[in-house]
């Protein structure tokens, strides 16, 4: 009798052990992230279509970008396989691939001029698995494009979010002008080593560029590309006439006290001011950008300076100077000249910026229409770690975007939502 009862405790025991097993396996499986495979593409009578194999029913988002001309494919929780074989051709100059935060895929093709633009999933079919079907045709100007967002599966548990449509041709860009200071025969400070600001402040300012226009939106422009100088008070009024939104001239520091080291940001002093509205805007501006480098960079002053600087003098372009270091420090000298260091701080300063901008987003733009539906207001019981998980973005993302330090939250606040 207790043989028996020993024999039906270890079956049991050992039918929750293989039922948990199965769970685990089904859990894992239900998260695994979707494999996106290289594209087949066909173009036939101005229409290209672009087939992805996709390993299961993906969840994207998908909108277009002007000036220049862009489609953009958000799949989310997705990976890449593969490599796309695409020469270009009269509707699709490239197809890019990239990766976002929170196991995003980014799905970039640059167009020849804006076009009519279809997404369509597709079922299995014969030797065919899921399919993600690209179809961008000839733009018909009775039909706006349209931002959409798919449902999302019971399994990822998120709510799916309600996005007015937008025709994206009445939104802008927001435009930055990047200032490399120096050049040519003006090489600005010399490090120990021989090193030259003009070089330097050039490098970071590329960098700065690239990471830049990678984010959906946001548009930057060099005022200075090559080692050319440029006369001071030409460099705002060129930023001017860009129309850009910001500013950001980028420097290396020096003193003759070797020991002195640290990144500062200066803005106009009062009395130069020209413009309260605008001195406003670049106070509020540099303030986001200091607080987003101080965790990548060492700060010579907590608080922004104030100078009289020509280049921070336009009445219409909000302004700001950044001295990355001092290049009389050997310690700083050093890291200016190191890529990866140089790439760290062109990422912080670029996150400075575009969380001023989501937090203070000029009319007329994209990034305004965006927010003006990735907005969250805070209501009982919300947490920080909830609403991020609602809204498929990282906790992280969103305390960035709203210059939070910690989780704390407050009934009736408006966050702003990372895209």
């Amino acid at each position: 009798m207790k043989t028996h009862a020993l024999k039906t405790f270890l079956l049991s025991h050992n039918l929750f052990f293989l039922l948990k097993l199965f769970l685990i396996v089904l859990s894992q499986s239900a998260n695994a992230l979707t494999v996106v495979s290289g594209a087949r593409v066909t173009t036939k009578h101005n229409i290209m279509k672009a087939v992805f194999d996709v390993s299961k029913p993906v969840q994207y988002n998908y909108f277009q970008l002007h000036n220049p001309p862009r489609l953009v494919i958000d799949v989310y929780h997705a990976t890449f396989k593969n490599k796309v074989r695409f020469q270009g051709n009269n509707i699709v100059k490239k197809i890019r691939i990239g990766k976002q935060a929170n196991n995003t895929l980014r799905l970039v093709f640059d167009l020849t001029q804006q076009k009519s633009v279809k997404l369509f999933k597709l079922k299995p079919k014969g030797k065919y698995e899921h399919r993600l079907l690209v179809k961008i045709s000839k733009l018909d100007k009775k039909y706006p494009i349209k931002k959409h967002i798919t449902k999302t599966t019971k399994t990822q548990k998120i709510k799916s979010i309600l996005v007015k449509e937008i025709n994206n041709s009445k939104f802008r860009d927001i435009i930055i002008a990047i200032d490399a200071g120096h050049g040519g025969n003006d090489t600005g400070a010399i490090g120990p080593s021989g090193s030259t600001e003009k070089d330097i402040s050039l490098s970071i300012a590329k960098k700065l560029a690239a990471s830049i226009n990678k984010e959906v939106g946001m548009k930057a422009i060099l005022i200075r590309k090559n080692d050319t100088l440029i006369p001071l008070a030409r460099r705002f009024l060129m930023a001017e006439k860009a129309k850009a939104d910001l500013f950001v001239s980028i420097h290396t520091n020096a003193n003759k006290n070797s020991q002195v080291n640290g990144l500062s940001i200066y803005v106009l002093r009062n009395r130069s001011a020209r413009s309260k509205s605008n001195l406003y805007a670049s106070v509020k501006s540099a303030n986001s950008v200091l607080f987003a480098v101080k965790k990548t960079a060492k700060l010579h002053k907590k608080n922004l300076m104030r100078a009289g600087f020509m280049v921070l003098k336009s009445r219409k372009v909000p302004s700001m100077l950044i001295e990355t270091a001092y290049i009389s420090n050997p310690s700083d000298e050093k890291k200016l000249k190191n890529k990866e260091q140089q790439q760290k701080l062109a990422n912080a300063i670029k996150h400075g910026i575009k969380s001023y901008f989501y937090q203070t987003p000029p009319t007329g733009s994209w990034i305004a229409q965006q927010l003006s539906t990735k907005k969250h207001k805070v209501k009982r019981g919300d947490t920080l770690s909830s609403i991020a998980q609602t809204y498929h973005v990282s906790l992280r993302a969103i305390k960035r975007l709203n210059n939070k330090r910690s989780s704390r939250i407050y009934v009736g606040e408006v966050l702003a939502l990372p895209l």
